[in-house]
């Protein structure tokens, strides 16, 4: 009985472990977008913006449910 509750402590310890990993992980591919939108948009506009301006800016659009932004030519 002790080494099947050793396994399974062994196996807890090892799933929480994998877990923070895969967290870790997305955060920084999450951090790493953000780093990429920035850089699209200021090229798209020609704007200097920082990723923190751009996170308001989506933050902002995703709070009153904008989902599809377009910027449609005057005239």
């Amino acid at each position: 009985m002790a080494m099947t509750q050793l396994r399974q402590n062994q196996q807890s310890k090892l799933k929480q472990k994998l877990h923070y990993q895969i967290l870790q992980a997305m955060d920084l591919r999450l951090t790493a977008l953000k780093t990429e939108l920035a850089t699209a948009l200021n090229h798209a506009f020609g704007a200097a913006c920082s990723s923190e301006e751009i996170t308001y800016l989506v933050e902002f659009c995703d709070y009153f449910g904008a989902t599809d932004l377009k910027i449609e030519p005057k005239g």
